[in-house]
């Protein structure tokens, strides 16, 4: 996935409310994994409906 399509999705969702300087890094984790399942979406023509349809756990 493209950072610039993921980001593009993030801030349609807040509808332009981001605010990248803030020291706090303020960041809405479940528009962000959203916006990462549209992106891969629109990437691999595919249908996942969830953050963990897209990635996978991590093997220890």
């Amino acid at each position: 996935m493209h950072f610039d399509v993921i980001f593009w999705n993030y801030t349609e969702e807040l509808k332009g409310k981001v605010n990248s300087d803030s020291p706090d890094g303020d960041l809405d984790t479940n528009i962000l994994k959203a916006a990462m399942v549209m992106a891969y979406n629109t990437r691999n023509g595919s249908n996942a409906l969830s953050f963990g349809d897209i990635v996978e756990p991590k093997q220890l």
